[in-house]
């Protein structure tokens, strides 16, 4: 796993959205922080990411600040190694960076996730 990869849940009935991996487990390897992408904005000023910007995601999706969080890397990895989330494809480098970027800015972004993304 590295920065820009993206993930879903193999049931999606547990959780339906893409997630994106935006820090490198190889920087802090205890930790990374991760952010869904959603169909639904709920009204909220979030970032967007448009159809065909991101070919996993074929309509309009907004970058889920509110949601964003830090998981356990080892945690991330045993769930990958018991398919409980599976790989998509990674985001484009531009496309990363302004999407941690939105998420870094946002005001709905818990603290601990923009301190995080600094380092």
């Amino acid at each position: 796993m590295t920065a820009g990869d993206t993930f879903r849940f193999a049931d999606p009935r547990l959780e339906p959205h893409l997630w994106i991996i935006l820090t490198d487990p190889q920087r802090q390897p205890s930790v990374v922080v991760i952010v869904s992408a959603s169909t639904k904005s709920l009204g909220l000023d979030l970032p967007v990411i448009e159809p065909g910007e991101y070919r996993a995601l074929g309509q309009r999706s907004w970058i889920r600040c509110d949601k964003a969080r830090l998981v356990s890397t080892p945690l991330l990895q045993q769930n990958l190694d018991a398919r409980v989330i599976r790989l998509s494809h990674a985001l484009a480098p531009a496309l990363l960076t302004r999407v941690r970027a939105a998420v870094l800015a946002s005001p709905h972004t818990p603290n601990e996730v923009k301190a995080a993304l600094q380092i």
